[in-house]
Formats: structure tokens, sequence, C-alpha cells
């Protein structure tokens, strides 16, 4: 969106990882400080951009040709993506967890992968109508998916 002003974006990323025979851990914290910078929203945050969001996984082969990931995100509060003037109660954080199951062979892989794995009620993506009234586009309950991965 074309506005007067600039935008600031600084922050600091932490990630981590231990691999523990067979099983890898992973972990990572991002914290955001945005703001705009001039103009008249100049001082607000940043619409849609979450100022904590963590990430967690494991990885773990089971026999030599499967292998399982869980992953989780946790989303914190943002303000709503059309809220420049920062008027409205920030969009509520979310977590999600997923999980995959692959089968690897020699060229690639076959997997389902069950995405929001708890079910949650959550919405990735909210925005204000033009009265200012927030609303939000849901994210989809438990649901699947299945692939096959071929490398050449």
């Amino acid at each position: 969106e074309n506005f007067d002003g600039d935008t600031i974006r600084q922050g600091i990323e932490l990630k981590v990882s231990k691999r523990f025979g067979e099983m890898l851990l992973s972990g990572g914290y991002t914290y955001r400080d945005t703001e705009v910078d001039g103009g008249m929203y100049d001082g607000n945050e940043i619409p849609n951009v979450p100022r904590h969001q963590f990430n967690v996984g494991a990885e773990t082969r089971i026999f030599e040709c499967f292998q399982l990931n869980l992953d989780g995100v946790y989303v914190g509060e943002r303000p709503y993506i059309s809220d420049f003037a920062n008027v409205a109660e920030d969009q509520d954080a979310y977590f999600d967890l997923s999980a995959k199951l692959a089968y690897l062979f020699e060229k690639g892989s076959a997997y389902i992968t069950v995405n929001n794995l708890l079910d949650e009620r959550y919405a990735e993506y909210g925005g204000l109508n033009y009265y200012g009234v927030p609303g939000v586009y849901p994210s989809p309950g438990i649901n699947f998916l299945v692939g096959v991965n071929l490398e050449f």
C-alpha cells in the first residue's frame, strides 16, 4: 500500500537445533519491532506483523525407510492487516501443530501430512472493513495432504 512515510522493521531471531541419535529437535524465536516513520500513521505498528513468534520441531527416522516430523508455530497478536491507525484490538495469537509421515525411497518420498493436528479454531489473516469492524478468514480445521516427492 502506498502512503506517505517509511516503515522500520527491526528485531532479533534466535534458532537452535540439537541431534540426539536419530532425532533432531529444533526451535526458534523471532522478536520484531515495527513502526511507521512519518506521515499520518507515524509511530504506529505495521499491520499483520506479530511482535513474538516461535517455532518448534522434531524429526526422527523410524526403521530406515520412514521419517516422522512434528512442527509447531506460535504467532503472536498483531494489528489487523488494514489497521494502519492501530485503532482496533489486535488479532488473536494462535498455535498451529502439524505432523508428517514420509516413506523414503532412493529417488524421493511419499508422504501424508496432517495440518492443524489439534483442530484449533484460528485465523492467519484478518482485516478491518470499510467501517473499521474487524473480520477474519478462518483457517481450516484438521486437514490432510498426501503427496510424492521425486528427485531427478
